[in-house]
């Protein structure tokens, strides 16, 4: 059995924080991130994709963006769509998946809204069962894996959950409140435990794991990083030879834009240090040819705009296609970024990342 593992696409999201240009860019990966796990799907030879979650980015969407995901999925006709109603997108009777259903719901798109074990494939005469926790609330105090353990399902049969929530012991890195015991897996029997909610990739054992975003969305780089490059913009294929044999996962590549988030210290003057060593922060987001660069809580202590740095003054232009003038800013070129400023060059930083 081989399967895209992913979660937390959210379609739908506003992007409000960002100009309106590069919010419609970013709008428009989300709804074309379906894709993009189907054509990953596809290229690794699974038959089956599962979203553990936050497929929709709120509960009340537009039947236009509704109909949209179900027409993207259904050209994919060889694959099977298993979603899953996470905190974002939680199932309430009459909302947003009783209106899908009502749809024209294509035959390859399946939604799991009860607890139970369905049988979903049948992998060379081994019965595959998948085992939902959909959410019927934003946030839930039970751990809703917990049913899991006493679920029954044939004799040699590959049991794979699918959740949405925040691992216990692990910390809270998600948006929803409820838990799930990270022993969850073995104590269910399960061949793997499919997670979403966390945005950021992350095996949390053998057999469970989190997916993390296929689209990056937040500028938010993973503990201890050694470099620029934000959570998100993958998915996990995970092909299981044998109900108690271990998965093989791999992380496969899907998002369209690759976000960096870049901190700088733009001055020596001992003073700043004292009310915000932070002169300047810089976020950049990759998109394919060009890098679009924006500054995120920009400010400056009053030492600060005494010193020489405040020349620190450009305007931003990624191909001609967007322009804003900041207090601080960047010189951009079709495969990298760097501060620009009209202080000595020695104080310029060098070129960072490439295509």
């Amino acid at each position: 059995m081989k399967f895209i593992h992913s979660s937390d696409l959210q379609i739908g999201k506003a992007f409000g924080t960002f100009s309106s240009e590069v919010a419609t860019l970013l709008q428009e990966a989300r709804q074309t991130a379906l894709r993009a796990l189907g054509d990953a799907s596809m290229a690794a030879g699974a038959s089956t994709v599962l979203i553990a979650g936050d497929v929709f980015e709120r509960e009340q969407m537009s039947q236009s963006t509704l109909l949209r995901a179900l027409e993207t999925m259904r050209a994919f006709d060889r694959l099977h769509w298993h979603l899953l109603p996470g905190n974002h997108d939680h199932y309430r009777e009459n909302g947003l998946w009783d209106r899908l259903a009502r749809a024209l719901l294509p035959p390859n798109v399946h939604f799991h809204v009860k607890p139970g074990a369905v049988a979903i494939a049948d992998d060379d005469g081994t019965p595959v069962y998948l085992l939902p926790a959909p959410l019927f609330f934003r946030a839930s105090a039970d751990d809703l894996t917990a049913y899991m353990a006493g679920a029954p399902t044939p004799e040699r049969a590959l049991r794979i959950g699918l959740a949405h929530g925040s691992i216990q012991g692990f910390g809270s890195e998600g948006d929803a409140s409820n838990y799930i015991d990270p022993g969850r897996a073995e104590s269910a029997g399960l061949s793997y435990l499919a997670l979403g909610d966390w945005h950021r990739q992350m095996k949390v054992n053998d057999r469970c794991w989190y997916s993390g975003t296929p689209e990056p969305d937040r500028f938010k780089r993973p503990p201890d990083a050694a470099d620029s490059l934000c959570n998100g913009g993958g998915a996990l294929v995970v092909e299981i030879t044998g109900s108690r044999m271990l998965p093989n996962v791999q992380p496969v590549p899907t998002g369209r834009y690759k976000w960096h988030q870049l901190e700088k210290t733009l001055t020596d003057d001992a003073r700043s240090s004292r009310s915000n060593r932070r002169f300047a922060r810089w976020i950049a987001i990759w998109v394919r040819s060009f890098w679009i660069c924006a500054p995120a809580a920009v400010s400056r202590s009053k030492a600060a705009k005494r010193s020489k740095t405040e020349s620190f003054k450009a305007s931003a232009q990624p191909c001609g296609r967007f322009a804003s003038t900041n207090p601080a800013s960047c010189s951009i070129r079709p495969n990298r970024i760097w501060m620009t400023s009209t202080a000595p060059a020695s104080s310029a930083s060098p070129p960072i990342g490439s295509r």
